[in-house]
């Protein structure tokens, strides 16, 4: 199950960054965190 604990550790990280940033755009924290922009699209669900 590690693919799990990565997916959930990636969504916190995009939590965080939303919650210090919230006027960032799915562009944009994908570029920064270095996470496609379809995963970043797929956790905001």
């Amino acid at each position: 199950m590690p693919e799990q604990s990565s997916l959930k550790e990636e969504n916190l990280i995009i939590i965080k960054e939303i919650e210090s940033q919230p006027a960032v755009t799915q562009r944009e924290l994908s570029t920064k965190l270095a996470i496609s922009l379809g995963k970043i699209n797929d956790s905001n669900k």
